[in-house]
């Protein structure tokens, strides 16, 4: 999917800009059928609008696990870091020393 350039129109992408990493949550497999055909057929056009049937309770198991995954990283003492060579990383992260291979996180620590 690299060629539709999803994961740049996302929000998240603002935080990459950063220099923070980011988790990109995608649908399951179940799912990419439907998404795909919408996003053929209504995204952008006008036929997206708030007429659309909304899963709110699928919204809600959604968002509670997004909350949980949130927290735990919140709570580890080590703040997120960059995949090594990741290419968004390598791009907006912070320079990774390779003297002490010690790399800058975002809430100002380092990590080795």
């Amino acid at each position: 999917m690299p060629e539709k350039n999803v994961f740049i129109r996302s929000d998240q992408y603002s935080f990459v800009q950063q220099g923070i990493p980011s988790v990109f949550i995608r649908n399951g497999a179940d799912g990419g059928d439907v998404v795909e055909k919408w996003l053929q057929t209504r995204y952008h056009t006008p036929l997206d609008d708030m007429e659309q049937p909304i899963d709110y309770e699928a919204g809600v198991k959604a968002a509670g696990m997004l909350l949980l995954v949130g927290y735990e990283v919140a709570q580890q003492d080590q703040s997120p870091t960059w995949n090594q060579d990741d290419f968004f990383g390598t791009k907006f992260g912070p320079n990774v020393s390779s003297s002490t291979g010690e790399q800058k996180t975002p809430r100002g620590g380092t990590t080795q």
